[in-house]
């Protein structure tokens, strides 16, 4: 993956959501979304700030956070009083700034530096800038907001959906590190089928790594489409079509316990 190809990516679901926002009525911005207890205005406030907040001082509360959905939500909330024309002019000021700062970042050495992103662990700057902000927008766009209004938006492609799979597996990796899977003793694979996807081993202590393991007594196969509904619990995995081989117990305790924000 190019930073190139991230920042397309993120260009693309960027014009998306701004074309589903040009069409929402006064009622629609007050409809309960599929994320938790957020409107659709409080989802678009969301993404506003995500983006604002990588260009001013606001990146270090984020940064320090020891949890970042306690501090989304007091961003959003300073957002609720606000109508729909202010919310939308700061989310295209701050979303195309997000946009312009990712493509010359990913023109400098800079995207190699590894930096923290509240409790989700350290990333490269060039996975993050513009990945995070990307995530964000397919997630809540496709799932959150599109879910509950009668609204289409373009459809995604191969480069969007391997741009947010890389992003899942980046979370991913840093929460199995940081959580060491005591209960796993041996390498487990997971594919994810479809265009945009890939494969990649889940090692004993949470390390993750590109490609399969042969021989490896455990494996999850599923479609890649499904994978940043499941994988961020907003469905559970029990819905979807997973294959499983190997032991399952090993199996349900990685799928029950996968949440990626």
């Amino acid at each position: 993956m190019t930073q190139s190809q991230r920042v397309e990516a993120f260009r693309r679901e960027r014009r998306a959501l701004s074309a589903v926002l040009s069409t929402l009525e006064t009622s629609e911005w007050a409809t309960p979304s599929a994320a938790a207890d957020w409107t659709v205005h409080d989802v678009v406030a969301h993404m506003s700030v995500g983006c604002k907040a990588l260009l001013t001082p606001a990146i270090l509360d984020l940064v320090r956070s020891s949890d970042i959905e306690a501090t989304n939500e007091g961003a959003v909330a300073s957002r609720r009083h606000w109508d729909s024309d202010r919310l939308v002019a700061e989310y295209e000021r701050w979303s195309s700034a997000a946009l312009r700062c990712s493509a010359v970042v990913g023109r400098t050495p800079l995207i190699h530096l590894r930096v923290p992103l509240a409790e989700l662990g350290r990333f490269r700057l060039g996975v993050m800038l513009p990945g995070a902000m990307f995530f964000d927008h397919h997630i809540h766009l496709r799932h959150d907001i599109l879910t509950v209004i009668d609204r289409d938006a373009d459809g995604s492609d191969a480069l969007r959906s391997s741009v947010v799979v890389e992003w899942m597996v980046a979370v991913m990796t840093n929460q199995m590190r940081a959580d060491g899977l005591p209960w796993l003793d041996a390498p487990m694979n997971l594919t994810l089928v479809g265009d945009g996807g890939g494969s990649w081993t889940v090692e004993p202590g949470g390390l993750v790594t590109a490609g399969l393991t042969p021989g490896a007594p455990t494996a999850v196969r599923a479609a890649v489409e499904d994978f940043p509904i499941w994988g961020t619990a907003r469905t559970p995995w029990t819905d979807h079509r997973i294959e499983i081989a190997g032991p399952e117990e090993s199996v349900i305790r990685f799928l029950d316990g996968l949440n990626i924000v």
